[in-house]
């Protein structure tokens, strides 16, 4: 089954803000989740299996995808679900420092304070 990383799905301008140690506010991880389903239904359209890995770190982003995946259940046979793999902080700083290393990644290690400071806040 092929993967993508829903990363590749920010904006230049979220990419060109998180690449120089901003973190991106709600609007712009809003328009991101919207092009992530958006991608999904279209590998769904063309009836291929992929594996998305996104960092949903916001409750209103993890309900956004499960919304999605219970739509999909229930119009469109269960194509699509959501898996939470939930790691510890130093996993997370290892697999982004490979990243990094490897690939260039945009985003940099002083942005993992944000995004924990948001999954931190999961009902």
């Amino acid at each position: 089954v092929p993967f993508a990383s829903a990363d590749d799905l920010h904006s230049r301008r979220a990419i060109k803000k998180m690449a120089s140690g901003s973190p991106i506010d709600k609007r712009y991880r809003r328009a991101w989740i919207e092009r992530v389903i958006g991608y999904t239904v279209a590998l769904r359209r063309m009836r291929r299996n992929t594996v998305l890995a996104c960092s949903s770190v916001s409750p209103w982003i993890r309900q956004r995808l499960v919304s999605y995946a219970e739509h999909e259940d229930q119009e469109n046979g269960g194509r699509a679900c959501v898996a939470w793999l939930d790691a510890p902080l130093s996993l997370v700083e290892q697999s982004l420092a490979r990243r990094i290393a490897e690939e260039g990644h945009f985003f940099g290690p002083e942005l993992l304070s944000d995004q924990q400071a948001l999954i931190n806040k999961a009902p």
